[in-house]
């Protein structure tokens, strides 16, 4: 299986900006173009991504719970990595991403690893949501990995749904 592959961030001189509706180069200097979404302003770090160390690497990757995880962002150049702790043999987990439409200008990919880095799935669609459906032939913690597929800002939530054998 072919896996997804994560965008760096997309520089131009040149960028029709949304917001004012001419060309040129965009209105603040740290911003960024998108050749599909023109110009995209500065991405605000979330929580994770905040503190030291953040969750950019597999050894600082952050545990993520069951339920609901909200106000995540996804920067140019930005990798999430999240530990899904002590998943049961058999158990069935649930992870789903749902992106908000209104703050993104981008498209989230997720994949999945075991313990040992094995890749175990991928979601990589250009739908604003993206699951993957884990049915565990190990028990141990898994790896989740979100990036951005194209464009330079995703705002997103995290789900994760456990269910025994």
């Amino acid at each position: 299986t072919t896996q997804a592959a994560c965008l760096a961030d997309v520089d131009s001189d040149f960028c029709y900006d949304w917001d004012t509706g001419y060309g040129g180069a965009c209105a603040e200097p740290t911003s960024a173009c998108s050749t599909d979404y023109g110009c995209i302003y500065p991405c605000t770090a979330d929580s994770f991504d905040s503190v030291s160390p953040n969750n950019n690497d597999w050894l600082n990757s952050s545990d993520i719970n069951d339920g609901v995880t909200p106000n995540l962002t996804l920067c140019a150049g930005d990798v999430d990595l999240y530990r899904i702790p002590a998943v049961a043999l058999g158990s069935t987990v649930t992870i789903t991403a749902n992106i908000s439409t209104s703050l993104t200008a981008g498209d989230l990919d997720l994949t999945l690893y075991d313990a040992q880095g094995v890749f175990v799935g991928q979601a990589a669609t250009t739908h604003s949501t993206e699951q993957i459906v884990l049915q565990a032939r190990k028990a141990g913690d898994y790896f989740l990995r979100a990036c951005l597929h194209t464009g330079t800002l995703a705002a997103y939530s995290l789900s994760i749904a456990r269910s025994a054998q």
